[in-house]
Formats: structure tokens, C-alpha cells, sequence
């Protein structure tokens, strides 16, 4: 892998742990001058601004997690245990907060039948880790199935935001929030470019999989860029892009 593979990992590193101020700041801008001003009198709003930061927020303690499981299971050191180990109880210690919002009164009276069974799928599919955590620590699992565990579990705040954007009333609100989830994707599509990176670091050999999953992630990382650079307004993509420019400065990565 070489220096070039650690820089390509530093930058990734870099990109996916920029502070969620980002993304807040864009959800804060389009909940303020969009998504307040057409449906204030609809129960969508309450819904996103109630579930859609906490969410993001608890899949950052799954990205970490599969990032730690890619680690170990591609160098099983005591070190690399240890780190699984905290990634996971840091998950379990923010899955209270996140099942806090999904039973919170805000959501359970404004969410749709759909939005429900999306939030309670993603429910079941978190507090029944149990046999995937055990999988992993007992090197069950290879590092790309491994991934791709964690991966679709992850998948469930996709369906949940998609489902949100789906139930809006107003087709200018549905789209923005469209862009907004393809900022979303696109944090998680480097995130999975890191953890197979990292994994791949470790065990010093990038596999045939692995290169098919860093591309899969990648190709869709373009795509989703794409994506939110057409459904945004400018004023919002500008909003994105300066608060963005301003935690990654080319000088620094």
C-alpha cells in the first residue's frame, strides 16, 4: 500500500470526520427558508426536525463501529479489540438518545405509517447487533462480509429520510430534501471508502472485494454529489460549500 495508500487514507479519514456542523447548519438553513415557510401547518417538519439530526448523529457511532470491526478483523491485535470493543459500547451508549427520539411524541404523532415501519426496522435491526458484535470478535466473518453487515443496517437511515422526503406535500420541500439526503449518502459512501481502506491498511492487502466495494462507494459518492449540487437552491449549495470549503481546507488534507 505504501505512503500513497496512507495519504488517500488520511484524506478520506479527514473528509469523513469533519464535525456534522455541515450538514446541521444546511438542515437548520432549508428547515428555516424551506421547509418552515410551505408546511408549517403540516405535520413533516415537526417529524424531520425531531429525527433527522439524532439519527445522522447515532450512524456515526455505527460508521465508526464498522470502521473498528474492518480494523480487527484484518489485524486481530489486542489493540485492535480494544478499539471494536469502545466503538461498540460507544453505540450502545447512543442508542438510548436515538430510541428516546423514535418513541418521543413528536414522531409517534407525526409519522406516517410508512416513516414508522422504517424507524422501527432500523430499531430491530440495531438492538439485535448482539450476533454480529459476537460474529466479529470471534473472527466468524470475514472483513467484507463484515462490511457489508454493517452496511445495510446502516441503509436504514436512508430509508427513513427517503420515506420523510416522500410524505412531503410540497414538491419544492420534497426535492430539497432529497438534496439533503444525498449530502447524507455521500458522508456515508466516504465513510465506507474508509473503513475498506482502513481494514485493507491492516492487513497490509487490498483484496479483489475490497476494491469492488472502495469503487461501488466511490461511484456512488459521485453520484450523490451530483445529485445534491442539482436539487439544491444556490443559496443553499452555497451555504453547503462555504461551511464545507471551511472545515477542509485543501492545506490541511
Amino acid at each position: 500500500m505504501g505512503s500513497r495508500g496512507r495519504s488517500i487514507r488520511l484524506r478520506i479519514y479527514f473528509l469523513v470526520a469533519i464535525p456534522l456542523i455541515t450538514m446541521l447548519g444546511l438542515f437548520g438553513y432549508v428547515a428555516y427558508t424551506s421547509v418552515t415557510n410551505w408546511l408549517n401547518l403540516d405535520r413533516a417538519p415537526v417529524l424531520i426536525r425531531a429525527t433527522s439530526i439524532p439519527i445522522t448523529n447515532f450512524v456515526t457511532f455505527l460508521q465508526d463501529e464498522r470502521r473498528a470491526a474492518m480494523v480487527y478483523e484484518s489485524q486481530p491485535t489486542a489493540a485492535n479489540l480494544a478499539a471494536y470493543q469502545s466503538a461498540v459500547t460507544a453505540s450502545k451508549n447512543g442508542l438510548s438518545a436515538f430510541e428516546g427520539v423514535v418513541n418521543s411524541s413528536a414522531t409517534t404523532q407525526n409519522a406516517t405509517a410508512t416513516e414508522t415501519a422504517a424507524l422501527t426496522k432500523m430499531v430491530t435491526d440495531v438492538t439485535t447487533m448482539s450476533g454480529l458484535r459476537g460474529e466479529v470478535v470471534g473472527k466468524k466473518l470475514s472483513p467484507i462480509d463484515t462490511f457489508q453487515a454493517y452496511s445495510e443496517i446502516i441503509a436504514d437511515q436512508d430509508t427513513i429520510f427517503q420515506a420523510q422526503s416522500a410524505s412531503m406535500t410540497d414538491t419544492v420541500a420534497s426535492a430539497q430534501g432529497l438534496g439533503l439526503i444525498s449530502i447524507v449518502n455521500a458522508r456515508e459512501d466516504l465513510s465506507e471508502q474508509d473503513a475498506v481502506l482502513a481494514g485493507a491498511l491492516a492487513a497490509n492487502s487490498l483484496t479483489g472485494p475490497d476494491r469492488a466495494a472502495f469503487g461501488l462507494a466511490y461511484g456512488r459518492q459521485f453520484q450523490d454529489t451530483q445529485l445534491y449540487e442539482r436539487l439544491l437552491t444556490p443559496a443553499e449549495l452555497a451555504q453547503f460549500n462555504t461551511t464545507f470549503n471551511q472545515q477542509a481546507s485543501p492545506t490541511e488534507i
